[in-house]
C-alpha cells in the first residue's frame, strides 16, 4: 500500500508520525505509472496498517495526493486507487 505526497518533506513527516503508532514504512519515489508529476514521494507500508495510517493522516495537516494498493503480476507493479 502506498500514500502519495507532494514532497519528500511531507512524506517524512508522515513516516515519522506513523512510526509512533507502530507502523513500519518506507519512503519511495512515487512510481511514474501513477502519473503524479514533480517531486512527489510516497510512503509504502503493509496493507494491514491502512486504517491506522488513514486515521493518522486524516488527523494531520498533510493531505495525500492519493492512496493505492500495490500488487505484483508477471513481475510488474500494479496500482489500484483507494478512496480515502
Amino acid at each position: 500500500m502506498i500514500f502519495v505526497f507532494s514532497s519528500v518533506t511531507a512524506a517524512k513527516r508522515v513516516e515519522k508520525t506513523i512510526a509512533k503508532h507502530g507502523v513500519i514504512s518506507q519512503i519511495i519515489h512515487t512510481p511514474k505509472s501513477l502519473g503524479k508529476s514533480g517531486c512527489s514521494h510516497s510512503v509504502r507500508f503493509k496493507d494491514a496498517d491502512f486504517d491506522v495510517v488513514r486515521k493518522v493522516v486524516s488527523n494531520s495537516e498533510i493531505t495525500p495526493l492519493g492512496a493505492y494498493y500495490e500488487t505484483f503480476s508477471n513481475g510488474r507493479h500494479i496500482y489500484s486507487e483507494v478512496r480515502l
